[in-house]
């Protein structure tokens, strides 16, 4: 029912942040790894969270053409590796 549903929002907040978080941190590290401009970490982390689309679309609209080709190919590899390689158990 939508009251029994309503009491466990807080627990999907709290994993929607926990997975955010996690997504942050990851960002950060890995960006100061190889040395990644800002305009690469939005396009790599639009490429990953939502998907091939999305990220070609914030590049146009940013006028960062040398980033179209990267986030479509990002995207689709992580599709690719979805594909192959399934969560189980879930």
């Amino acid at each position: 029912s939508f009251a029994a549903g309503l009491g466990h929002g807080s627990d999907m907040v709290m994993f929607g942040s926990v997975v955010i978080a996690c997504h942050l941190l990851l960002l950060v590290i890995i960006g100061r790894l190889f040395k990644l401009s800002g305009p690469d970490h939005a396009i790599g982390s639009s490429a990953c969270i939502v998907g091939p689309a999305t990220a070609a679309a914030i590049a146009t609209a940013h006028g960062w053409d040398d980033l179209i080709t990267p986030g479509i190919l990002a995207g689709i590899f992580g599709y690719l590796y979805q594909a192959l390689f399934p969560l189980k158990g879930a």
